[in-house]
């Protein structure tokens, strides 16, 4: 998996997300007290504050766009 996405309006633990980053896969989370706290915004997982389709898919693209990125936020979550 290049990427994991996970849109959640309510999460008490992303567990998905820690399991994504545990294999070095980049997150993009929405704007949730629960998935902010499972990652490390920044450096781990982008976080998208506006819950659109549009903006999630931004951070798809700007992931891909910005291979350094990519590769920063795979090197900190699968440590």
């Amino acid at each position: 998996m290049d990427v994991a996405i996970i849109p959640s309006r309510q999460e008490s633990f992303g567990v998905s997300a820690v399991e994504a980053q545990a294999c070095g896969t980049p997150v993009i989370i929405s704007n949730v007290p629960g998935l902010k706290e499972a990652t490390s915004p920044s450096m781990t997982s982008l976080v998208i504050f506006k819950y659109t389709v549009n903006e999630f898919t931004n951070g798809v693209i700007k992931l891909y766009e910005n291979i350094t990125l990519m590769n920063q936020l795979r090197s900190h979550g699968g440590k």
